[in-house]
């Protein structure tokens, strides 16, 4: 619960999204982050995470 409130803080992440967002597959080596999934509509979006890297480091250990 305490990392699903950290990838909403640090990146703007909806509830659903944080919940099933899958940082492994998810981070791109272009500094992005690809949500695909829980969003609304289904849509795709892309996340810039430049200054947001020891919270996604945290999340993938």
């Amino acid at each position: 619960m305490a990392m699903q409130m950290k990838l909403q803080a640090a990146f703007g992440l909806r509830v659903e999204e944080s919940f099933l967002l899958r940082p492994g597959e998810s981070a791109r080596s272009d500094g992005l982050l690809n949500v695909a999934r829980g969003t609304k509509g289904g849509r795709e979006r892309v996340v810039p995470i430049e200054l947001q890297q020891s919270v996604l480091a945290e999340v993938l250990t």
